[in-house]
């Protein structure tokens, strides 16, 4: 495959799209949640020169829209009780989007091989 004609450095793009790949199956597997495993597809929008196509913009609007929600280390500034409520939704938001998810990390998967 070969990169975009943006991109400088060809073997760190090849890197990024091994890197992207391996994410999509994590994604699909379910090894990593929807809204986690956006925010980290999204950099690779950025780093794969293909932040505006249809697969990365679904990444970039889960992230847009799950921006509230505590992740990873803010989840410790929180208390149990909010984090109970928002746990809630977080499982609600998930499962409203990962059939989108999926779908698009499978693209990920084909188009970056």
């Amino acid at each position: 495959m070969n990169p975009p004609s943006t991109v400088q450095d060809r073997e760190i793009w090849l890197k990024h799209c091994c890197e992207a790949r391996a994410l999509a199956q994590r994604i699909i597997d379910g090894a990593i949640g929807v809204i986690e495993g956006s925010r980290e597809m999204v950099a690779y929008g950025e780093r794969l020169h293909a932040r505006d196509t249809e697969e990365f913009r679904i990444f970039l609007g889960i992230d847009s829209e799950s921006d509230g929600f505590p992740m990873a280390q803010t989840r410790e500034h929180w208390s149990a009780d909010a984090l109970g409520a928002k746990d809630s939704e977080i499982k609600a938001f998930e499962d409203f989007y990962r059939a989108r998810a999926v779908e698009a990390a499978a693209k990920i998967l084909k188009k970056f091989k």
